[in-house]
């Protein structure tokens, strides 16, 4: 059912032209890549995220931002390199 589901909310992001992180899609294909059933190696329990999926989510929301919303961009930190001290300038 979650394939059907993201598919419902790419052809509404379409039919809105609204910016839309297809999550669903590229963690299966990033997991298909390295031979996997798509999202086994990017949940701990069969539910939740594993620290390699939380990366992989971060990674990818962060680059729809900068992508989509540029004037929202969060900057890693000169000094620590995390985005959650952000070096961006308001």
């Amino acid at each position: 059912h979650t394939a059907k589901y993201a598919e419902a909310c790419v052809e509404i992001a379409k039919e809105k032209n609204v910016p839309f992180l297809d999550m669903f899609s590229i963690m299966v294909k990033a997991g298909s890549e390295d031979g996997d059933d798509g999202f086994g190696k990017f949940l701990c329990d069969g539910l939740h995220f594993s620290k390699e999926g939380h990366d992989f989510v971060a990674k990818a929301l962060l680059n729809t931002i900068e992508t989509d919303f540029p004037g929202l961009a969060v900057k890693p930190d000169t000094v620590t390199g995390q985005p959650n001290n952000s070096g961006s300038k308001c």
